[in-house]
């Protein structure tokens, strides 16, 4: 049987969010960092908007794009074999909230646009998200109106949906998340 495609922010957020609640109890003292990604990735979203906010977080975890497959395996696929390594690279635990929230906005901004959006590439036998897709769609979206930044500023409105819906799920689900 064919797995049905989602485009619901709603269900997308809450298959993430059930798999990040799930991940904690092996990524418990990164709880913090992934808790704060949460709450404020909604605002920055909305403040700055797709392209500065994917670029930022691209800084916040460098290069280390085999650990950013694990991230998008671990979010998309549910891939729990992948948590270890995450754990083991991030020692500043803040660094786990960041790439783990990287892979989200990839992976539901795909599954958002039906893949009309992909900020994936690629690269040394990784998928990573790449400066290359990033200026790709930022140039379509600063562009004059067209079906392409129609549909950028769509899956920005989509993914900004689905973070608050993550943000209010992840909430329920992880107790702690108030400060």
């Amino acid at each position: 049987m064919k797995k049905k495609n989602i485009s619901n922010p709603l269900e997308i957020a809450l298959e993430h969010s059930t798999r990040i609640a799930h991940a904690l109890e092996k990524l418990e003292e990164h709880g913090r960092g992934i808790r704060s990604r949460a709450r404020e990735l909604p605002g920055l979203l909305a403040q700055s908007g797709l392209i500065p906010t994917v670029v930022l977080y691209m800084s916040k975890v460098g290069g280390k794009n085999s650990l950013f497959q694990n991230a998008f395996n671990f979010i998309d696929k549910g891939d729990e074999t992948v948590l270890e390594n995450i754990r083991e690279e991030f020692t500043d635990k803040e660094g786990t909230g960041y790439i783990i929230f990287l892979a989200a906005i990839a992976s539901a901004l795909s599954k958002l646009t039906n893949n009309k959006i992909n900020l994936m590439e690629q690269n040394g036998g990784y998928n990573q998200i790449s400066l290359h897709s990033i200026a790709e769609n930022a140039l379509k979206y600063l562009s004059k109106p067209s079906t392409e930044s129609i549909e950028l500023a769509v899956g920005e409105k989509l993914l900004l949906e689905y973070l608050l819906q993550m943000k209010r799920l992840l909430e329920a689900f992880i107790p702690g998340t108030e400060e």
